[in-house]
């Protein structure tokens, strides 16, 4: 499958999408098409390259009729999360994460419909504290493993 990230996202997350998923192809569209395209010149282009799935945080391109309806002749899926409240490192690891944990179950929702598909995503929103649990080592007890 070929997926599109839209130039809203950031380009760092190709890297780890690339290495977990070598099957697949990730492009960032600042770098195939021209910066700036419009979204429905966006949607057309992908499809005349042979792109499946667009990755994004614009959920508007569901609620903009035209753009919808672009989407859906050219079979392009749609692919988005919200902005994360998170900036720098923390907003990045929660992409990487989000998406290398839900790739596998989109790969397995597209490959079983011939409907143009989208798909929201949505970021855990654990603290720290729920998954990072320090605590001193006693010679004395024994510990989880």
């Amino acid at each position: 499958m070929r997926f599109l990230l839209d130039e809203n996202e950031t380009p760092m997350l190709l890297p780890p999408l690339r290495a977990l998923y070598p099957m697949h192809t990730f492009d960032w569209s600042g770098q195939v098409f021209s910066e700036g395209m419009e979204d429905i010149p966006l949607i057309h282009a992908m499809a005349r390259h042979s792109y499946d799935c667009l990755i994004t945080k614009d959920g508007a391109q569901l609620t903009n009729d035209k753009e919808r309806q672009a989407l859906y002749e050219n079979r392009i899926h749609w692919l988005g999360h919200k902005n994360a409240k998170i900036k720098g490192p923390a907003m990045l690891g929660q992409l990487v994460s989000t998406y290398s944990l839900a790739l596998p179950h989109v790969f397995k929702i597209l490959d079983s419909t011939n409907d143009t598909m989208a798909i929201h995503l949505y970021h855990h929103n654990r603290q720290p504290k729920d998954w990072i649990k320090p605590h001193r080592i006693d010679p004395l007890k024994r510990h989880f493993a």
